[in-house]
């Protein structure tokens, strides 16, 4: 009996570790696909319908309230929110929680994710769009900076969560509102039309398969360095 037991808990935990893998694996395809096809549409086939409908769809839904929503939910992706939120977590990790490695972790996330973000805007090189709603902003449009950086800073928090103690409710609960936070920055873009919509599908895209592959390298960078360095 206690073999047989043995044996059901091992196979549930092969499978729960495979179906994660699948999953996993699933996202970061996902994301590499889409990003190189939104990029082939934009820069090689040059069409633009798909971003100009979603302009004239959300301006069906433009009005004071909206516009405020859109204002407050944009400032959660922008460059102070974000660094801010940066510094508060290496501070909770360094002095509250005396875990140095994820201390380390966090900035390195988003230097190089901002490393990424501006060298894929200096190499596809596009204006934003001329008739924003309320404001024209600096800078070039592919990928979205604010969609790429609430990817890789918000996605940081989700994956923290994800390997932390707390239940798994309150685990669902928080990281359903960091994945909402996320969408609705990408989407606050797309209705101040400061973005397109492919700048923001992009910038999720990429912010997905650079999250996954700096904690990955993190992760062995750590490892290796407590089993080699006895850090």
């Amino acid at each position: 009996m206690m073999i047989k037991n043995t044996y059901q808990k091992l196979v549930k935990t092969l499978l729960l570790l495979f179906s994660e893998a699948a999953i996993l694996f699933l996202l970061l395809f996902t994301a590499l696909i889409v990003f190189l096809f939104t990029a082939k549409m934009v820069f090689i086939d040059e069409r633009l319908e798909f971003d100009l409908y979603v302009f004239k769809l959300l301006l069906e839904h433009v009005n004071p309230t909206s516009t405020a929503i859109m204002l407050f939910f944009t400032q959660l992706g922008s460059s102070v929110v974000i660094t801010t939120g940066n510094l508060l977590l290496i501070a909770y990790f360094l002095f509250l929680k005396k875990r140095r490695w994820f201390a380390l972790k966090v900035p390195a996330v988003s230097l190089s994710s901002l490393a990424l973000m501006l060298s894929l805007k200096s190499l596809f090189n596009r204006p934003r769009p001329l008739s924003p709603l309320l404001y024209q902003e600096l800078g070039l449009s592919f990928p979205s900076g604010h969609a790429l950086s609430a990817v890789t800073f918000y996605g940081l928090i989700i994956y923290l969560i994800s390997i932390s103690s707390l239940t798994k409710q309150t685990k669902f609960f928080i990281n359903s509102l960091l994945v909402f936070i996320i969408f609705m920055v990408g989407l606050s873009r797309i209705y101040l039309r400061v973005h397109y919509t492919s700048d923001v599908i992009a910038g999720f895209c990429a912010g997905i398969l650079w999250l996954w592959l700096a904690v990955k390298i993190l992760n062995g960078i750590e490892k290796f360095s407590r089993r080699e360095l006895g850090g």
